[in-house]
C-alpha cells in the first residue's frame, strides 16, 4: 500500500499517512504549525509533479464578461480541502483523479510537489480538512485563442467558476514555464484585473474565507 513520510524538524519525529491509517500519528494534526516550510517527501510512488509553478491570476467580475463560448471548451470538476494553509498542503479530486499537493511560499512563483492518491485515501484526508471544501467548475481554454504570440501558443488559461460558498467568484490562472513569459504576457482587456499578488484570491485563503469582496 502507499506511504508517504514527511519530514519533520528535529525533535517531531515523521508524520507518517498510509492507505488503512485512521488517524494522525501527532497531536494538533489540524493545524501542523509545527510543520517547516519545507516538507521532503519520500514515497513508494513516483512524484508526479515536482517544481516551481508560475502563475498569474486574473479577477473576471462576471461571467458575461468572458467573450467565448464555454460550452465549446473541456472543462474539469473541481474539489479541494486544505490539511494545512502555511505550508500548503492540499488534497484534490479532478473528475476522477486523485491528488496531494504541497506548496512553498510565494505569489507568482513557489515550489510545488504533487502525488497521486486513491480515491480512499483522498476521502480519509478531505475529512481531516480545515475550512471549506472548495467546489469549481475549471474550463481549458487554449492561449491560442487570447492571443497571436507564438511564446504562448502551447498553454492553457484556466477558467475557475466557483460553486458552494463562494459561489460568483470567476478566477483566471494561467500556468507559465518561466516568469519572463509569466511578466511578458499582455492580457486583453477582460483580463485586466490582475490579483496575482493578491494573496485574497488563493484558494488556500479562500477556505477559510468567504469571496473577497473587489
Amino acid at each position: 500500500m502507499p506511504r508517504w513520510v514527511f519530514a519533520l524538524p528535529e525533535g517531531f519525529g515523521d508524520f507518517e499517512l498510509s492507505d488503512g491509517f485512521g488517524s494522525f500519528a501527532l497531536p494538533g494534526y489540524n493545524s501542523l504549525n509545527y510543520v517547516q516550510k519545507w516538507i521532503i517527501i519520500k514515497s513508494k510512488n513516483e512524484v508526479t509533479g515536482m517544481g516551481m509553478e508560475i502563475e498569474r491570476k486574473f479577477l473576471i467580475k462576471d461571467i458575461a464578461d468572458v467573450p467565448y463560448d464555454l460550452s465549446k471548451y473541456r472543462y474539469k470538476a473541481i474539489e479541494q480541502g486544505y490539511i494545512c494553509t502555511s505550508p500548503v498542503i492540499r488534497v484534490r479530486r479532478k473528475d476522477d483523479d486523485y491528488i496531494l499537493t504541497i506548496k512553498g511560499e510565494g505569489m507568482m512563483a513557489r515550489e510545488e510537489h504533487e502525488l497521486p492518491l486513491t480515491e480512499e485515501t483522498y476521502l480519509k484526508l478531505r475529512d481531516k480538512a480545515d475550512g471549506i471544501i472548495i467546489a469549481k467548475r475549471r474550463y481549458l481554454i487554449p492561449l491560442s485563442d487570447i492571443t497571436d504570440a507564438a511564446d504562448y501558443a502551447d498553454l492553457t488559461l484556466e477558467l475557475d467558476v466557483f460553486g458552494g460558498l463562494h459561489q460568483g467568484l470567476i478566477i483566471a490562472e494561467i500556468e507559465f514555464p518561466s516568469e519572463e513569459l509569466a511578466t511578458g504576457f499582455m492580457p486583453p482587456a477582460w483580463l485586466s484585473n490582475d490579483v496575482t499578488e493578491d494573496g485574497h484570491y488563493h484558494n488556500s485563503y479562500l477556505s477559510t474565507h468567504p469571496a473577497p469582496t473587489k
